[in-house]
Formats: structure tokens, C-alpha cells, sequence
């Protein structure tokens, strides 16, 4: 065991010798698996944040959305709380809980502002279960009339905009048109209610919504809301599907029939029937729209870290042709085809390690730079949206950029290995010029080639 470690130990040093004595080829190799591992970590946290992260809150897997498809409107989710109050009899529910959106003018502190507000219904952020980064979220007693000014939590993107990151804000008094108001809380970085990709700046209580208006103010209960609920253990999506589509079709006909609706219009309401969406990566406006590119890029992306790979290896093959003599020294010295192979290989890994840090930094400076090019996202209101999609790497990204150094460590290296392992011994002591084939160089410059159509014909 000690044998086989030093010998280890020793191949190791001799490999960081070895590319220290080449300085341009190391920095070159490195700098080609750095661009091409870091394109991949940066699309890849793209698309994880986009199409594979699970939404931040608990247990998201067991959180459904009631959806209805509009003509010309699309998927919508704005419900009368007879619906809300009706789901919250339903047997396949352990909670229904909802928010309705207004823009309000805030207009203390200076400067005054337009910002997105949240009414949530009380049992919100018990049913996300998510915890207030500073201060506390709102609970279940805040929905009761109670003295004071009413209490909000602010989003982790507008603190930092507009009270510049200072914990001590909890407890600050602000103003939403003229109506005064206590910030209890301030929310995770990632936590953006039910939504990917954007969410409000403020959320109150749904019971201030008459503090929020000028003319003709509704009622707390008479806003449209936006529901979602908690599935009960062993429930299935198709099981509270039935049911919830049963309660809704019965609140529905009792509120138009409180308007007076005509029976055409209850048919037509009742014809669009109720559609219930799994929240276990949330709601996205981006993953509709960039979704499909997104995915594109990441494919463009691994056709770009295979079109290195292969300029690695001819590059590495090039070197081997150059070391024939060093090799079929050690191999007349006594060292095994087996240990030149793993010698060559433990080469390639290292180069493919100070690849990915170099692909870690380039992925870490691209994000922000991705996020900032993308076009700002507007509601049907044609009302900005705060963008908070979560770009960071997570752990999911540490392990592909891992699984990726692997990877291009075994496509790159294994050529270059192969070829030392079948290094003709005696015509290279005896000074003879071997006749080879060129024919593994020869492969790679035709995959070369035909990666770089591939790669031209898709960024056209």
C-alpha cells in the first residue's frame, strides 16, 4: 500500500513538473477547457434556475395551482373568494391560501415611486412555509383590525433598492398612498412566493385593500384572487382536480347569479372549465418564453466543450509525438505501459482541474451579465416586473461542473494515452523514424470540422 501511494504520490509530481516546464501549453489547454466548461456552467445554471429548481419553499412538490385558459388571454389565475372560501372545505386540501396584486404609489420615503403590492390571504406564508430573512413574515393574526399601522414585509430585491440592505428598516414606518405602514419582515433572496422569476415588492394583508383605494373602495373580500393550495399526504393531483373543479363550478354559479348574470354568460364561464397546474418549480413567464432557447444554448454549449475537447487532444497528441523519446526511455527503464497511461491520463486531469477553475470564474462573471441582458418582463398591464430570478450557482451546478471536468478529462485524455501505451520501443532507441498512422489526428480535425458546421449552423 505504501509502495503504490508513493508511486502515485511520484507520477503526481512528476506531472506538475511537467507542465510547469511548458508554460504556453498548459495556459493555452487550460484557457480552451476554461471557455469551454464555463459556457456550460453558466447555460447550465440558466436552465437549472429556469426549467429544473424547485420552487424555495416547503415541500414544493405538493403545491397546486387553480389556472383557467382564456381565449386570447391565455393561462390566468384570478378567482372570486367564493371559489377560495369553498376550497377551503375541500377533503383532499390541507390548505388554500391566495394574493391579489395592485399598484400602488409609494409615496414616503423620497422619491416617490409606483411599487407592486401583494394582499395575501392569512394563511400565505404559513402555507409556503417560509421563515423572514430579518424581522418575521405575516401571520394568521395580522388579517384581524387591530390599532396601528397595518404591518407589510418587503421583498429582498426592493430592500436592498430602496432602504440599501439596512436591517435595522424593521420597525420603519413608510407610506403607500398617503396610508401609513410598519415593516415587520423582510424576505429570503430566493424566496419569491409562488412565482420563478419575479415577485412584488411589498405584501400586506389582504384586509388593507380599502386603505389602498380612492374611488368606490371594495370590500377586503371582494378582490379577485390568485389561488393555490396545499395537496393533503397521499393525495393526487387528479384527485383534487375532481373535486376542486366540482366546488368551483358550484361557487361560480352562485356568484354570477348574484350579479344577475344571464344563462348564456353562466354556460360560457362554466365552458372554460378549471384547470389545476403542479408549483413544484413555480409560475414563469421567462420558462415560456426562453425556455426553448435556453435549451438550445445549453446543446450549443456542449457541442462548443466537445469542439475543445477535441482541439485539447490534438494538442496533447502533438505533445506525446514530441515525448516519444522521454516515453520509451521510462518504458526501457523498467515502468509498465500501464503506469505511462495513467501517467498521461493524470496529465489530462490536471489540466481539466485548472479548467474548471477557470470555467467557475468565467461562469460566475457571465451570470450577471446574462440576467442584465434580458429584456424586462411586463404583466398584461403592460406593468414592469421586478426580475429576481436566482441566477447563483448552487450545489446541482458544483456537481455538472464536477461530472463536466470528469468528462472532458476522459474524452481529452484517453487519445493521448491510448497512443503512449503503443509506443514502438525498439525503433525509437535505435533512432528509426516509425511509420505511423496519422490517422486519430486525422479523425479529429474531420470532428473538428464537422462541430464547427454544427456550431455555425445553429447560431445562424
Amino acid at each position: 500500500m505504501a509502495a503504490q501511494y508513493n508511486d502515485r504520490m511520484g507520477d503526481l509530481r512528476y506531472a506538475v513538473r511537467m507542465l510547469r516546464k511548458s508554460p504556453g501549453f498548459t495556459l493555452t489547454v487550460t484557457g480552451l477547457l476554461a471557455l469551454g466548461i464555463g459556457a456550460n456552467t453558466a447555460i447550465f445554471s440558466a436552465l437549472d434556475a429556469l426549467l429544473l429548481r424547485p420552487l424555495a419553499v416547503r415541500e414544493p412538490q405538493k403545491l397546486i395551482r387553480l389556472v383557467q385558459v382564456i381565449p386570447r388571454l391565455g393561462v390566468t389565475s384570478s378567482f372570486d373568494q367564493e371559489v377560495y372560501r369553498g376550497l377551503q372545505r375541500a377533503k383532499t386540501l390541507s390548505t388554500v391560501f391566495g394574493d391579489g396584486e395592485l399598484a400602488i404609489a409609494m409615496d414616503d420615503p423620497k422619491p416617490a415611486e409606483q411599487v407592486r403590492v401583494h394582499l395575501v390571504t392569512p394563511e400565505f406564508f404559513d402555507a409556503l412555509g417560509v421563515s423572514a430573512l430579518y424581522g418575521r413574515a405575516l401571520s394568521a393574526s395580522d388579517a384581524a383590525d387591530a390599532p396601528g399601522t397595518p404591518p407589510a414585509v418587503l421583498s429582498y430585491g426592493f430592500w436592498q433598492r430602496r432602504f440599501e440592505g439596512d436591517t435595522h428598516a424593521i420597525g420603519r414606518i413608510f407610506s403607500l398612498r398617503g396610508r401609513k405602514f410598519t415593516i415587520v419582515g423582510v424576505m429570503p433572496r430566493e424566496f419569491n412566493g409562488i412565482s420563478a422569476d419575479n415577485t412584488p415588492d411589498i405584501r400586506t394583508p389582504l384586509r388593507v385593500l380599502p386603505l389602498l383605494q380612492f374611488r368606490t373602495p371594495l370590500r377586503a373580500d371582494q378582490m379577485a384572487l390568485e389561488l393555490a393550495a396545499r395537496l393533503k399526504p397521499g393525495v393526487t393531483i387528479d384527485q383534487a382536480r375532481a373535486e376542486c373543479t366540482a366546488i368551483w363550478h358550484a361557487a361560480t354559479e352562485v356568484v354570477m347569479r348574484n350579479v344577475h348574470a344571464s344563462p348564456d354568460s353562466i354556460a360560457e364561464e362554466l365552458s372554460r372549465g378549471l384547470q389545476i397546474e403542479s408549483l413544484e418549480h413555480g409560475v414563469s413567464m421567462l420558462r415560456d418564453k426562453f425556455g426553448p432557447a435556453v435549451k438550445s444554448l445549453a446543446a450549443g454549449a456542449a457541442l462548443l466543450l466537445l469542439l475543445m475537447c477535441s482541439n485539447v487532444a490534438g494538442l496533447l497528441l502533438a505533445r506525446n509525438a514530441a515525448r516519444r523519446e522521454e516515453m520509451a526511455l521510462r518504458l526501457a527503464m523498467g515502468a509498465s505501459r500501464g503506469r505511462l497511461m495513467r501517467q498521461m491520463l493524470l496529465e489530462s486531469a490536471l489540466l481539466a482541474a485548472m479548467g474548471s477553475l477557470g470555467g467557475w470564474a468565467i461562469a460566475e462573471a457571465a451570470l450577471p451579465l446574462l440576467a442584465h441582458a434580458l429584456p424586462p418582463m411586463r404583466d398584461r398591464m403592460t406593468t414592469q416586473l421586478a426580475f429576481s430570478l436566482d441566477l447563483r450557482p448552487d450545489l446541482r451546478v458544483l456537481l455538472f461542473a464536477i461530472a463536466a471536468t470528469i468528462l472532458t478529462a476522459t474524452i481529452f485524455g484517453l487519445a493521448p494515452a491510448l497512443s503512449s501505451s503503443r509506443l514502438p520501443l525498439d525503433s525509437i532507441l535505435r533512432g528509426a523514424r516509425a511509420s505511423r498512422s496519422n490517422g486519430p489526428r486525422s479523425a479529429l480535425v474531420v470532428f473538428q470540422v464537422a462541430l464547427c458546421t454544427l456550431l455555425l449552423a445553429g447560431a445562424g
